[in-house]
């Protein structure tokens, strides 16, 4: 099936914390699934809709506090911060003007997890079809949270720029957007998601300070 961004928007799968500036924001170097922000751990490419938590899992087409897209660009190694999106309440993590947010319903249903918020997640696989709108996405376990997914058998069954190399928990293949590998020269680069790394692959954090965008601004530590 040939999915729409308007749709995937629609699910929430599109999130506002996948590294908006295409950031390589600390990854965990997990597989995000194709097509549904925030960024947690962040959802910054796939998957599930809402706002990611610093792109672990990244996020594709979807979001964390996360979200299930892509690959979420050259990650941070696991010893790095990343700058994730800091809450007091699940409200705190929705996105500016998002309709019936927060709730106990997906895709509004985030959760605040030691100050740190967790992307939406998915009960079963009505949560992930629009109304119809995408009758191949089901809820799948991805990195150990419940996010939507389009499973797939070859690319061919993955609307551009999504490609069959996802992979979830159970060993379900599913689509994922491919982002290219990020690169900065100086913490500028980094549009406020953090420092630029040593190595120049990632934007990383030591503490808060250095989370100036005014979403992503917390510091998770490993």
């Amino acid at each position: 099936m040939r999915t729409t961004w308007a749709c995937l928007m629609t699910l929430g799968l599109m999130t506002a914390s996948l590294c908006l500036a295409g950031a390589g924001c600390g990854d965990s170097g997990s597989d995000g699934a194709g097509g549904s922000g925030a960024g947690t751990s962040a959802t910054t490419a796939s998957g599930a809709g809402g706002p990611g938590t610093g792109g672990d899992g990244g996020s594709g087409a979807t979001g964390g506090a996360g979200g299930n897209g892509g690959q979420g660009g050259q990650g941070a190694a696991s010893s790095e911060g990343r700058c994730v999106r800091g809450c007091t309440i699940p409200a705190d993590c929705c996105v500016p003007g998002q309709p019936n947010c927060p709730s106990d319903q997906y895709p509004t249903n985030y959760t605040c997890d030691e100050g740190i918020c967790g992307p939406p997640r998915c009960a079963v696989k009505s949560d992930c079809t629009a109304s119809g709108q995408l009758p191949d996405y089901d809820c799948l376990v991805i990195n150990g949270l419940n996010q939507c997914a389009e499973p797939c058998v070859t690319d061919a069954d993955c609307a551009a720029p999504l490609s069959c190399t996802g992979t979830a928990d159970d060993g379900t293949k599913l689509c994922r957007a491919e982002v290219p590998a990020f690169s900065c020269n100086d913490d500028a680069a980094c549009n406020g998601y953090g420092i630029c790394n040593e190595a120049g692959t990632a934007c990383i954090c030591e503490d808060s300070s250095q989370c100036t965008n005014t979403y992503l601004n917390t510091c998770a530590l490993p």
